[in-house]
């Protein structure tokens, strides 16, 4: 699970990161969020179920990504 700790600005670049490698990566299961609006985090923290769980990949993904470029702390 993501941390429901994160800045706008962090929130904002971590989905930013995640929605751009699934469309490079072609990450099939997650191809659907590409046509959503980039949500806020408040949006974020009031979703649940599944599309939850979904938004979650995203970030990790895009938090890895920002992780691996130096632009986020581990």
């Amino acid at each position: 699970m993501v941390d429901e700790t994160l800045t706008p600005e962090l929130f904002e670049r971590a989905w930013s990161a995640g929605i751009a490698a699934v469309a490079d990566e072609r990450i099939d299961a997650l191809q659907h969020l590409l046509a959503i609006l980039a949500p806020t985090v408040d949006r974020y923290r009031s979703t649940d179920g599944v599309l939850r769980q979904e938004m979650d990949q995203v970030l990790e993904i895009g938090l890895s990504k920002l992780q691996k470029s130096g632009e986020a702390a581990p």
